[in-house]
């Protein structure tokens, strides 16, 4: 099978010492506790690509089916079209040392304004803070587009922290109302669906407390990290607020027979 134009042009390109021209960017959000890699275009318009690329000097990828939510497997025509409604793309590196994808028909994939693509699970970050992970991803005229990466120039991710500070708190739950039902202002959208809801609440609630303070030691395993205190439960806070009364008001008892005497 003849290779097609666009690869070629890549391959072309990739040879070329001059600095290129850059004309789009993404955030690369690397998540230590999950091991998960989201591609975010925090842009008003549209990100458009044929070709993605990651690189480990470590051999730090997971290649499997399991880990990898490939375009290939799930976003494309074969799946559900999130980045390519209309074409199939094709899995091009598959080892623990570079995951890569291309499409070689028609216009390419996007990723919408304001949204985020599940790489899924392919990181090993058993090395964190330390990263070691090269991005390479490439318009349809073979632009590369300029990717910040997590522990570069952005903070490390972690599910439901949504001001990026961290730990999963209450600024967190704050944020969370603040942007509710928004579609452009999805910093609080901890399912990715393109929409801030009740269920990123959820999100939030079931990761309230964990942190990535002085997590180096407890990630790549599946650990988790926690600090702070456990969400409150309605019947754990009338509990609280009666063992407060109590103690209220045997308070006031005693001073009231104080200044009886």
């Amino acid at each position: 099978m003849a290779i097609p134009l666009r690869i070629l042009l890549f391959l072309a390109c990739s040879l070329v010492t001059a600095a290129p021209v850059v004309s789009a960017n993404l955030d690369a959000i690397l998540y230590p506790l999950s091991g998960e890699v989201h591609l975010r275009n925090t842009s008003a318009s549209p990100v458009g690509f044929v070709l993605y690329s990651i690189t480990s000097s470590s051999m730090s990828l997971d290649p499997s089916p399991l880990a990898w939510r490939s375009i290939s497997d799930e976003y494309d025509a074969s799946g559900n079209g999130f980045i390519d409604p209309t074409y199939q793309w094709t899995k091009l590196g598959t080892t623990t040392s570079n995951l890569a994808e291309a499409v070689f028909s028609g216009p390419g994939g996007s990723l919408a304004p304001y949204r985020t693509l599940n790489l899924g699970a392919i990181w090993n970050a058993s090395n964190y803070p330390m990263h070691g992970l090269v991005f390479d991803i490439r318009e349809l005229d073979t632009t590369p587009i300029a990717v910040s990466v997590s522990g570069d120039s952005l903070p490390f991710g972690l599910v439901g922290d949504y001001d990026f500070s961290g730990e999963v708190d209450s600024e967190d739950y704050s944020l969370w109302r603040f942007s509710y039902g928004s579609t452009t202002n999805l910093a609080a959208d901890g399912n990715l669906d393109g929409n801030v809801d009740t269920a990123d609440y959820v999100v939030w609630r079931s990761h309230f407390g964990e942190t990535l303070f002085g997590a180096g030691s407890n990630v790549g395993g599946g650990t988790l990290v926690l600090g702070g205190s456990p969400v409150p439960e309605p019947h754990a806070i009338g509990a609280c607020l009666a063992g407060l009364l109590f103690l209220a008001m045997s308070r006031l008892a005693t001073f009231r027979a104080t200044r009886r005497k």
